[in-house]
């Protein structure tokens, strides 16, 4: 489970966004095929607000999975993301871990198939207060 709690620590409101990248390993399969609640497709996606599916999964082999197989669930919209989902989800290629915040970045690198697998996470800039006491 990945959480970020952003808050300042002084009386000035911030403009805070936050990224995250993981790449994606199931069991010792590192090009682990990704789906969507959209559907599989086997080729790297962007998706944004407010088109962000609700659920992306992992397989440890293959999609369809085996009964057998293990299915890693992440959780994008609803549940405990509804008061503030991402505003960006992409997966593709673990190859591309070291880019950077634009949007153009991910989306020049999407419709590709890909074997060692990863994903983007993205929270776009946003003013973040002080808490008052």
């Amino acid at each position: 489970m990945f959480k970020a709690i952003l808050k300042p620590i002084d009386d000035m409101t911030h403009n805070v966004g936050c990224m995250i990248f993981l790449d994606i390993k199931v069991d010792y399969n590192d090009c682990s095929p990704i789906s969507t609640d959209y559907g599989y497709t086997g080729i790297s996606e962007i998706f944004f607000t407010p088109g962000i599916p609700s659920v992306w999964r992992t397989y440890e082999y293959e999609f369809p999975p085996e009964p057998t197989d293990i299915v890693a669930t992440g959780i994008l919209v609803g549940h405990e993301t509804s008061s503030n989902p991402p505003d960006v989800f992409w997966y593709g290629s673990a190859l591309y871990s070291s880019f950077a915040w634009a949007d153009s970045e991910w989306t020049s690198v999407t419709g590709n198939e890909f074997g060692d697998s990863g994903i983007m996470v993205k929270w776009y800039l946003q003013n973040v207060t002080p808490a008052i006491l």
